[in-house]
């Protein structure tokens, strides 16, 4: 099915209402009674399950989702500031997300970054063809890959969108992705573009990018990525 089948448009909530809604008034004022009743039983279940199928939130092809973005290749390398872990922690947590990540999907295709050191910090550079569905999961898990300490202000990424054949709201935008300490549902990123518009994407159900009312912080610009 294609993406319009799945939209939320005010004319397939008002028919699917006044769907149901007859259904149920045949029923209770008892017009006709073993003729209605039978008909209201076939026709309030299928309003029901019409509903679900029209606003499904695991169908492939939801608007702004998660990997529904459709963007165009960048020639900028993707790259994850990282602060506050060893080089140690770092490989275990880049070898623990890629068999985790192979664990749940035989054809999930991991990338393995170059890690580069920056005074007491360490860079993870990734390719440009690392997608921003992925590189979002790599963020994520950085923060919480140790069960003993969450890494919040730790772990800061950027990532540039190309243009969009879908005009996505993140369209040709350049991002920093982070995850606040106050964040308490874990399974998602939050973003600020270059103009310091403030983002939270979600990972589950539909995925959605929920536009924030304010920055929760302010953008920075990308480190050097060249080694010292």
């Amino acid at each position: 099915m294609d993406k319009e089948s799945f939209s939320l448009t005010p004319i397939k909530i008002i028919i699917a209402i006044v769907f149901v809604v007859i259904g149920y008034l045949f029923y209770y004022y008892d017009f006709e009674p073993n003729l209605i009743k039978g008909v209201s039983l076939v026709v309030v279940p299928t309003a029901l399950i019409a509903l679900l199928l029209y606003y499904w939130p695991f169908s492939k092809k939801r608007e702004n989702a998660l990997d529904n973005i459709e963007e165009e290749a960048t020639n900028s390398y993707s790259l994850i500031l990282v602060q506050n872990m060893s080089e140690n922690e770092i490989n275990d947590a880049i070898e623990s997300f890629k068999k985790m990540g192979k664990e749940e999907d035989e054809n999930f295709e991991y990338y393995t970054p170059q890690i580069k050191t920056r005074g007491k910090d360490f860079m993870l550079l990734f390719s440009p063809t690392i997608n921003y569905r992925d590189f979002c999961f790599w963020v994520n898990y950085l923060v919480y890959s140790n069960k003993n300490k969450r890494h919040n202000n730790d772990i800061t990424g950027w990532y540039e969108v190309g243009n969009t054949s879908n005009n996505h709201p993140l369209s040709n935008k350049i991002l920093m992705l982070f995850i606040p300490e106050s964040d308490k549902e874990f399974d998602n990123v939050y973003l600020v573009d270059n103009f310091n518009n403030c983002y939270k994407q979600e990972f589950a159900l539909d995925e959605k990018i929920i536009p924030l009312n304010e920055s929760i912080i302010r953008y920075k610009e990308k480190p050097d990525y060249r080694p010292e």
